[in-house]
């Protein structure tokens, strides 16, 4: 028959296994929060964009997005403050690989757009508080630019 010490063990092994599950089905669902609530941030910057510009701003020449220059602006700073967090939860172990990998990928093809490259170079110091970023933003401009 058991005695008090191997329940103890055994309720002991129990507890840190129930607390385990529990962590991680958290951070898993943290996670999914996460990723909803930054996925909708982004659709909102592209709803406030004119409907000639919705959905190919990324792929917009210059002549395209030229008579739309504050709307365009300001929908650039919010993606970039956006892709900024995003990038501050990647590296501070904040965000999961795989939602970091997904949006890392969404963010390359978006910094290598004409309008992007223009007005990074026109704003990059609005970034000086995080220079971290600053250099992810750079190594992807100048390798879309090679």
């Amino acid at each position: 028959m058991p005695n008090l010490d191997e329940f103890l063990q055994l309720g002991t092994i129990v507890s840190i296994i129930s607390v385990f599950v529990s962590v991680k089905q958290t951070s898993k669902a943290m996670a999914a929060d996460v990723f909803t609530t930054y996925t909708d941030r982004y659709a909102n910057i592209m709803k406030e964009l004119p409907s000639e510009l919705r959905g190919k701003l990324f792929n917009a020449t210059k002549d395209e997005i030229a008579g739309y220059k504050q709307p365009v602006n300001i929908a650039l700073a919010q993606y970039l403050d956006l892709c900024s967090e995003e990038y501050y939860l990647a590296t501070h172990r904040m965000l999961p690989k795989s939602i970091w990998s997904s949006w890392s990928a969404e963010m390359r093809q978006c910094l290598a757009s004409e309008a992007v490259r223009e007005y990074w170079l026109e704003n990059r110091k609005s970034y000086d508080s995080n220079p971290g970023f600053q250099n992810f933003v750079d190594d992807e401009i100048e390798f879309a630019s090679e």
